[in-house]
């Protein structure tokens, strides 16, 4: 899921920027004279893609996978650190990185869940499935396997 948001919002740059308020008048609240405390009506996608999210928080802990955390904290977190990365990125934060979805990306979102209390081989495991088939990301993936394999073998 995470990917798939990531890839939107490189599609969809403005239109990612224009949903989440970001793009006008510089601000970072859904609207000027709002409270943040205030309840704000979600939209049907915003509502039916929050209810995924929080469904698979509520699957860790159910499972014991996570100390018992309120599912709603725990998706609300992910959802922070998601789209914060996103941000950093369409900023053009991580140039330096060859494929910051599988370098940054995936490692942060499993060591949340590691602080969360997940066994770390499990979260990596679970990250490695759910990623080995993203469309996206593949080719950009071989050809970093390959550069690191290039300049460590010329390094020795």
């Amino acid at each position: 899921m995470a990917l798939a948001c990531r890839d939107f919002a490189r599609g969809n740059p403005h239109l990612y920027d224009l949903m989440f308020g970001l793009s006008i008048h510089g601000r970072y609240s859904p609207s000027r004279g709002t409270p943040a405390s205030e309840s704000r009506e979600r939209s049907a996608a915003f509502t039916a893609s929050y209810a995924f999210l929080l469904g698979k928080c509520a699957r860790l802990v159910d499972a014991n996978c996570v100390r018992k955390i309120d599912p709603d904290l725990i998706a609300t977190q992910l959802w922070s650190t998601l789209h914060g990365f996103i941000m950093l990125e369409l900023g053009g934060y991580f140039a330096a990185v060859a494929d910051p979805a599988f370098e940054v990306l995936v490692p942060m979102c499993a060591n949340l869940i590691v602080g969360m209390g997940a066994d770390r081989k499990s979260a990596e495991s679970s990250a490695a499935a759910a990623t080995a088939g993203w469309a996206g990301s593949l080719s950009v993936r071989s050809t970093v396997a390959r550069s690191r394999k290039a300049r460590t073998a010329g390094a020795n």
